[in-house]
């Protein structure tokens, strides 16, 4: 992954036509080495595609099936961004929630002095004081039972004065948006950007007629896990949750990007404001200079992607083998879609090896 991120960057970035030949040579190279199974690479600035290409194999068992670019992905943490940030800021925007509220405020759970310094800014940064993954116990009853549970575990430092990246407060986001909305997050994603930007496979529960075009992941409990959520908080939560669990394509990703860039509109819908854009990608205070808010900057889960951008980029990485990078003052980005876990859930070393041979390079 590292690998096609070095090839690709430099290439984007230049005002000429770019030549994508080392992209091309490095998907073959990581897909051959046996690196990644497949991989969807998609490279876009302003409206123009400036590449989309697939290479390896969209699953490798019970049969391999060729990658395309259509394949639609467990994008895992890119949930995060894309999907839970949006939500929280459309609410923000409406004045339906304050950033600087305590979580106690939308969530009874969390009331008390203890907890008061709990802030929805301070989960969209990390910087919230907890747990970076909850005991699967917490969250097995679903909302809103998860709710109480969460809020009986230890904070692991005082809310504003640190960071750790923390599944457990989008989850607690992904509840945010179900209390507030009226509506569970999956729902509400629906009307605030899936219909509007004609996202067609971009959902929590891919339809039987997707279930062809989506990259499985790997085994769990005996089963190979193919259109159900990778990550086991989220199964535990149904499949929705804020910190995991949307699929999406390279396709639908950019246009939520361009959406982004374009401060906020594609197509003549309006999804937020471009102000509410603007402070969605600003560097927040607490998230130590690493983060915006629900985007990251130049954390250590960032890596090997901010090297190679400008200041002021941003993005996410994903577990299942995904990435997610933008430069606003470009307006250039880069959709990295990877099967990495496939089928075995062995990829972490293999995306390693690639970081080592960029360090090499």
């Amino acid at each position: 992954m590292a690998l096609i991120l070095l090839a690709v960057l430099p290439a984007a970035a230049r005002a000429q036509p770019p030549d994508f030949s080392d992209v091309v040579a490095a998907a073959q190279d990581a897909v051959s080495a046996g690196e990644i199974p497949g991989v969807v690479v998609l490279v876009g600035r302003g409206e123009r595609i400036l590449l989309h290409a697939a290479w390896g194999a969209r699953r490798l068992v019970p049969k391999p099936l060729p990658m395309t670019t259509d394949t639609i992905f467990d994008v895992a943490s890119l949930t995060k961004p894309v999907g839970t940030t949006l939500a929280v800021m459309a609410l923000v925007e409406r004045g339906a929630v304050r950033l600087d509220a305590p979580l106690g405020r939308y969530l009874k759970e969390f009331r008390g002095p203890a907890l008061e310094a709990v802030t929805i800014r301070r989960l969209l940064t990390h910087s919230a004081g907890l747990a970076a993954y909850p005991p699967s116990g917490a969250v097995t009853g679903g909302f809103p039972d998860a709710a109480g549970a969460l809020a009986k575990l230890p904070l692991d430092y005082t809310p504003g004065n640190g960071f750790q990246y923390s599944d457990t407060g989008f989850i607690l986001l992904g509840e945010l948006v179900r209390r507030v909305s009226g509506q569970p997050l999956d729902r509400y994603l629906e009307h605030l950007l899936v219909r509007p930007l004609g996202l067609a496979d971009t959902t929590f529960h891919p339809a039987a007629a997707q279930r062809a075009r989506v990259a499985p992941t790997e085994f769990a409990n005996g089963r190979l896990l193919h259109g159900e959520v990778h990550d086991p908080r989220a199964r535990l939560l149904g499949g929705v949750a804020g910190h995991a669990g949307l699929f999406s394509t390279a396709a639908d990703l950019a246009r939520i990007v361009r959406m982004l860039l374009a401060g906020g509109t594609l197509d003549g819908h309006r999804v937020l404001r471009p102000a509410t854009v603007r402070l969605m990608w600003e560097p927040a205070p607490d998230g130590r200079g690493t983060r915006t808010l629900g985007w990251d900057l130049a954390s250590p889960f960032s890596r090997p992607m901010a090297p190679f951008f400008p200041a002021g980029s941003v993005g996410h990485t994903g577990f299942t083998g995904t990435a997610l990078w933008v430069d606003p003052p470009s307006k250039s980005y880069l959709v990295l879609l990877t099967n990495r876990v496939h089928p075995s859930g062995g990829g972490a070393g293999r995306i390693r090896e690639l970081r080592a041979r960029v360090a090499a390079a």
